[in-house]
């Protein structure tokens, strides 16, 4: 039983004040079973896995800086018995189901953005009290706004409610407005730097054009990027000018030999440097470090400093303490950590080994070198992860043979957090150490992540190291060093100034060195060179594929739909570093930069385009050479329990141009994931001729549907529900091409012959596809209807379609060394897709749903495949899923209508003309049969209806022309067709569907075809001779055209009866006539002699027939070689058979070897003659005897012998 309600969104009131609507909910109640499934028409669900499904709607609401409140009354409502079906994700694992109460408010406002803001509204239509469901039909809602007014700079891609009040935000970058040099100073570690004369010639700069004594220091990067709206406001900040010891003597402009400057620079490394806000729903477990934390950055371990020539320098300060209290010693902590494996394969945490029990070690161990401890004391702290949860853990620490038991217990979920186990130690030895630990469980999952041994040391022994206190106090200490700082502020530091034999410090942090070093590179850079620009459509990639990605703007610049005079700009990334992260690659900077130019650029970016794959291996650490991380991602996944990792640790590119903090992406972006030159080159040529390619294959989709056995299940019959609901969205004029696997056999668990009818189906291509089901990161259901192996069989070309993959992880592309299958057939030169829409990480089927929907509503109406994305994912859409391809790909050109007559009744054997008033450069016309309809039956029970596209009864393509023809088979099956006919204009194409009524009719010739054989352009005959294992071509002429309902109305047999091919699928009319017909086969057949029959089927039903006797013969072969006469008197003629077109080269030798004539010749395919007059090249007649001759032609070469007799 099915109830449907209609819904009603009544806008009554819309000021700068305030907003006020009334909303009643369109929904569809299903019954199935024991459980009911409630569908909203403009909803999703809310649920997750495992929960009720109980869908809600959201809806977009402009908001006033000053920020909104929110009101509502339930007006109507009413109350249904009966259980919600659960939400269940499509990944490979078994999901636990509760029938939990969900109780949910009628409403939530979630506000982003910082000047720019903007609202959502959840609305919750329905509610689940652990019995009944309580429907609110009617709800009232008042929206109260405060403070003024702002549109945003870029185009808006999401329906509001309101209209957008107040003027255009646009803030304008600052500039410094000077001539100076900025040159970037890397560096890896903590300490004193020293920049001179012979440090800038050695980097290759100038020192002399550089003023030492104008020279500012500078840095701004303090930890990685967190990001909040109001941190939106410093986007276009320079570094900060830090203080520097300036040893110079002559102030002349230059840096002479004994001048120098100092400064103090830090590693990026320290827990307090690196960690990442909380997701929402995060509760740290007390005892535990957060999984957001980490002691190395995870993005890169160069820190990046900066020189400003004609700045105003600042000097460092100096301070002392004469009195406190005297310290000899402070305890020192080494941090001992190596980030060797990512058992996750996904996010940001790092291992350095691990322990699984049982196995045949149960311990990690790991020896250290430690001189100038004072005692044996000392602190150990081992930083681990446990792999199993809910579970008591028994370990044992073992330093130099001494052991201490530690117990620790790991509650659900607890194995994402990084445990801490700290103990005492007496046993430590000043030179060689070892640290050694077990694990006493029977089974156990442990990974190390880092441990630190804390133990006492003499001041006076410090150098080149930090001295860390736990308080400020006044401190005196005596300490023989020549640099002595203070760091507290480590963008502040101070000298601390000797007083006699002690230095004196109130703070906790000291930095004592005798020694300096040099930053490890410097280079000029700019560090405001994006600020003020702009860009209609943006790619950001390496320096590695910089001109593959400039040729895809050269192109863009004249091909960017909507855009008479599009501007386009290829960005690096280290050039983005450079301006938005202070030069450290931290991919927080190419969000910073998007921003900006987004609320900064004139014009904005309507497009940007991430031109190269991405990994979550940030540092290299796997040393791949090249790096693979050509455009990083963005994640702050920390989940390292690898049975998780396909549900969590997502990547999300939309976070790239997530302006306002709501999940959804404000601009197109896609990625294309190349990784060296050649796929660059290849995905660029792939791209321009897409957007160049017209055809039959423009209107047709390609629909993929999983069965109904996933898991031990046998009755998922969502799938192919799903899939036919979406068809039957799609405009007439868009053919179906279906491939539902509950219509093939299973054969040994998989069902090969669904995998080939998907691969036949994608090779005559598409404009669009999807697939619902299960899948992965390597194949598409259980029964692995594709893998990722299967993409090279693959060979549509340029008829690429936009592909919608609707399952979990055939997106998740970030792994360094693998492609996912999305990722993949994206880039695939030969074919595969323009587009693909994939999840990183896992989905659910009625979000899935939910977009494809969404999808199909913009498919029409947008230019580009990225503004139909980026419409759809505002709307409704998981955050996981990844646009691969350009989002500037052109889909449509502007529509047109024509006025055209097309007859209602068609009948079989007549011929059919269409005149229309203009002349046009393309027409593709297809007629099919009636849809057949099926309804397919579970082994339980359940049924699904579902229609097929009937048998093509005619297709042909006409140009330039004013009338085109078409005739149907006499005997067509009765019914309303499917007539289509595209025409593509030089700027524009239409559409036109129609369904007239089918209706056999008469043969109206008894004529069969003509049918002929071709090699090349040489028509063959019986007994001719052709290459081995060539390429023949079958042309046939008819007056009623070939029946193409089925392959096997045209029928190839070579030597025998038993290996037919079937021809008919392959059909190729000529261009204009649908009366002449051509196919090409190829002759895999190692035998010398074969016997070729053909035959074919016209639309009256006459038979045509072809026999015919061919010598197969390798390529560069040549046969049959003779003079005559031989021997010879006064003339003689070369005789021999080659088969293809080719030079051939006679030589005439003596017998002695010496050359005496020669002659090079263009042959033809078949019998050749060449007269020789028995004289040599300089025309002098020739002597009795005997001579050898050779032919050659290619690399056969031929040698023979004949005689001359006078």
């Amino acid at each position: 039983m099915i109830f449907f309600l209609l819904s009603l969104l009544n806008i009554i009131s819309d000021t700068e004040d305030s907003l006020v609507f009334l909303y009643s909910p369109d929904y569809s109640i299903f019954y199935e079973r024991d459980s009911l499934r409630i569908e909203l028409d403009d909803g999703d669900v809310w649920t997750k896995t495992g929960e009720p499904l109980l869908p809600y709607t959201l809806k977009k609401i402009f908001v006033s800086s000053g920020g909104a409140t929110l009101q509502y009354k339930v007006l109507k409502k009413e109350i249904i018995q009966g259980k919600p079906i659960m939400n269940k994700n499509t990944i490979f694992e078994d999901n636990i189901f509760d029938y939990k109460p969900v109780f949910l408010e009628p409403a939530e406002l979630e506000i982003f953005g910082n000047s720019v803001k903007t609202g959502e509204i959840k609305i919750f239509p329905f509610s689940f009290d652990g019995d009944n469901i309580e429907i609110r039909k009617e709800i009232l809602f008042k929206i109260y706004f405060k403070g003024k007014w702002f549109k945003p700079n870029y185009k808006l891609f999401a329906d509001y409610m309101n209209k957008p009040k107040g003027s255009v935000y646009f803030k304008r970058g600052k500039m410094e407005n000077d001539n100076g040099i900025w040159i970037k100073l890397k560096i890896v570690d903590n300490g004193i730097y020293k920049i001179d004369r012979k440090f800038l010639e050695d980097n290759g700069i100038n020192p002399d054009i550089i003023a030492p004594e104008n020279i500012e220091i500078r840095t701004g990067y303090k930890s990685v990027f967190r990001f909040k709206n109001s941190f939106y406001d410093s986007l276009d900040t320079l570094p900060a000018k830090i203080p520097a010891i300036y040893h110079l003597k002559n102030e002349n402009g230059r840096f002479d030999e004994d001048e120098y400057i100092l400064f103090y620079g830090t590693s990026l490394e320290g827990y307090e440097r690196n960690f990442f806000y909380k997701i929402n729903d995060y509760a740290p477990i007390p005892g535990s470090d957060t999984l957001a934390h980490y002691y190395y950055n995870p993005y890169t371990d160069t820190n990046v400093y900066w020189i400003k020539t004609n700045g105003e320098r600042l000097e460092m300060e100096e301070t002392n303490i004469t009195e406190g209290v005297e310290v000899s010693d402070f305890l020192k902590v080494l941090h001992f950590e190596k980030d060797k494996e990512n058992p996750s394969r996904s996010g940001l945490t790092w291992i350095w080994g691990s322990i699984i029990v049982p196995s045949d070690f149960n311990y990690w161990s790991y020896n250290f070198n430690i001189q100038d401890a004072i005692d044996s004391f000392c602190i150990v702290k081992f930083g681990i992860y446990c792999g199993i949860s809910t579970t008591w853990h028994y370990a044992r620490v073992i330093l130099n043979n001494d052991a201490v038991y530690d117990t620790f217990y790991t509650p659900r979920f607890f194995y994402n957090e990084r445990m801490l186990l700290v103990d005492t130690f007496f046993t430590l030895s000043k030179g060689s150490n070892n640290i050694r630990f077990e694990i006493l469980n029977s089974k156990a999952t442990i990974y190390i992540d880092y441990f630190e041994i804390s133990y006492w040391k003499r001041i006076s022994n410090a150098n080149n190291e930090i001295i860390q206190f736990t308080d400020s106090l006044n401190r005196i200490f005596s300490l023989n060093r020549k640099y002595v700082l203070g760091i507290d502020d480590f963008m502040k530091p101070v000298q601390i100034k000797k007083i006699g034999n002690y230095y004196g410090y109130n703070g906790k942090k000291i930095f004592v060195s005798d020694t300096f070093y040099y930053p490890i590179e410097a280079k000029i850079s700019e560090i405001f060179s994006l600020w003020n620009k702009g860009a209609d459509w943006l790619c950001i990639t390496s320096n590695l594929l910089k001109d593959e990605a400039t040729k895809l703007a050269n192109y863009r610049r004249k091909n960017l739909n909507g855009f008479e005079n599009p501007i386009t700009m290829v960005v690096t990334t280290d050039e983005i570093y450079d301006n938005f992260s202070y030069g450290v690659k931290d991919p927080g900077a190419i969000k910073r930069f998007l921003l900006h130019s987004s609320t900064s650029w004139s014009p904005s970016p309507s497009f940007v385009l991430l031109f190269g794959k991405g990994t979550y291996d940030y540092r290299n650490l796997k040393s791949i050479t090249p790096s693979n991380n050509i455009v990083p991602i963005h994640t702050i996944g920390s989940m390292i329990d690898v049975s998780s990792i396909l549900l969590n640790n997502p990547t999300v590119d939309v976070w790239f141009v997530d302006f306002d903090g709501n999940t959804r992406p404000d601009i197109p972006i896609g990625r294309l994931t190349v990784t060296n030159k050649l796929e660059a080159n290849e995905i660029v040529e792939k791209i321009i001729g897409f957007e160049s390619s017209n055809g039959y294959w423009r209107n047709r989709v390609i629909i993929l549907a999983d069965d109904e056995f996933a898991g031990g299940s046998a009755n998922e019959l969502f799938h192919t529900a799903d899939c036919e609901e979406i068809y039957r969205m799609l405009p007439k004029w868009m053919e179906g091409r279906k491939v539902y696997m509950v219509m093939f056999p299973m054969e040994g668990g998989i069902k090969p012959s669904a995998t080939n009818k998907f691969i036949e189906e994608f090779n005559e291509g598409a404009i669009f596809g999807y697939y619902f089901g299960h899948g992965n990161i390597y194949q598409l259901a259980h029964e692995k209807v594709l893998l990722i192996e299967d993409i090279p069989r693959f060979k549509n070309w340029r008829k690429t379609p936009m592909f919608y993959f609707a399952t979990c992880n055939a997106g998740f592309f970030e792994r360094p060394e693998e492609r996912s299958i999305a990722d993949y057939i994206n880039i695939y030169p030969d074919g595969g897709t323009i587009v693909s829409i994939a999840a990183t990480r896992a989905t659910y089927p009625s979000s899935n749903k939910a977009l494809a929907k969404n999808i199909v509503n913009n498919f029409f109406y947008k230019r580009t495949f990225g503004e139909v994305w980026t419409r759809a994912m505002n709307i409704y859409g998981d955050t996981t899923y990844t646009f691969f391809g350009d989002p500037a790909t052109s889909l449509f050109k502007d529509t047109f209508s024509i006025p055209l007559t097309i007859p209602d009744t068609i009948s079989g054997g007549n011929e059919y003309f269409l005149g229309f008033v203009d002349s046009f450069p393309e027409y593709y016309i297809t007629i099919n049969e009636p849809e057949t309809s099926i309804t397919y039956t579970t082994s339980t029970g359940s049924t699904v209806n579902f229609t097929l596209e009937g048998s093509r009864l005619f297709n042909a393509f006409f140009k330039n022309t004013d009338s085109i023809s078409f005739i149907l088979p006499f005997d067509t099956k009765e019914g309303n067709g499917n007539f289509r006919l595209q025409i593509y204009s030089e700027n524009g194409e239409s559409h036109i569907y129609k369904n007239p009524l089918l209706m056999k009719g008469l043969p109206s010739e008894s004529i069969p075809p003509l049918i002929k054989l071709f090699s090349g352009n040489r028509e063959l005959n019986d007994f001719d001779y052709v290459d081995k294992n060539s390429e023949l071509r079958i042309v046939i002429n008819d007056e009623s055209g070939i029946d193409i309902r089925r392959k096997e109305n045209i029928v190839l047999f070579i030597n025998n009866y038993s290996n037919p091919v079937y021809l008919g699928d392959r059909f190729k009319y000529y261009t204009g006539t649908f009366k002449s017909w051509e196919v090409t086969f190829n002759l895999n057949t190692e035998s010398d002699t074969l016997f070729v029959e053909i035959y074919c089927v016209d639309n009256c039903g006459n038979i045509g027939k072809k026999k015919i006797h061919l010598i197969q013969r390798s390529e560069e072969e040549i046969w049959g070689i003779y003079n005559y006469p031989n021997p010879a008197s006064s003339k003689t003629y070369f005789t021999f058979y080659t088969l293809r077109d080719a030079d051939v080269i006679i030589s005439v030798y003596s017998v002695s070897g010496k050359k005496i004539w020669e002659k090079k010749e263009r042959c033809h395919s078949g019998f050749n003659r060449i007269e020789w007059e028995l004289v040599d090249d300089y025309g002098r007649n020739l002597g009795n005897g005997v001579y050898y001759y050779s032919i050659k032609i290619g690399k056969k070469k031929i040698i023979k012998k004949m005689s001359i007799i006078k």
